[in-house]
């Protein structure tokens, strides 16, 4: 059987932030990155969703830009146009119909 090295605190403590929001990550007190018996290095990869939902974190919840957009638009009277007309109606028929 092949021997298993003890499970040690070889990291050092640990610093942790509260997960509301997953602001903060957990990482060693030093700034060395962990190096096992091997030479390699512990590392983290990020998924593609883990970005966006990080992305759409930071977004603010009211787009100003867009409710300006829209204010000035309907102000003009082109915020409803027969296209918008044309596919909000096909969208009602679509759920009537079921």
């Amino acid at each position: 059987m092949p021997d298993i090295a003890s499970v040690s605190n070889s990291v050092g403590p640990l610093h942790s932030t509260p997960g509301v929001g997953r602001e903060g990550i957990e990482r060693p007190a030093s700034l060395e990155t962990p190096v096992d018996r091997l030479g390699r290095q512990d590392r983290v990869e990020v998924s593609r969703h883990a970005e966006w939902f990080q992305a759409l974190r930071e977004m603010p919840d009211i787009r100003q830009d867009r409710v300006e957009a829209i204010q000035k638009a309907i102000q003009e009277d082109a915020y409803v146009t027969p296209e918008k007309i044309d596919v909000a109606v096909e969208g009602l028929l679509q759920d009537v119909r079921g």
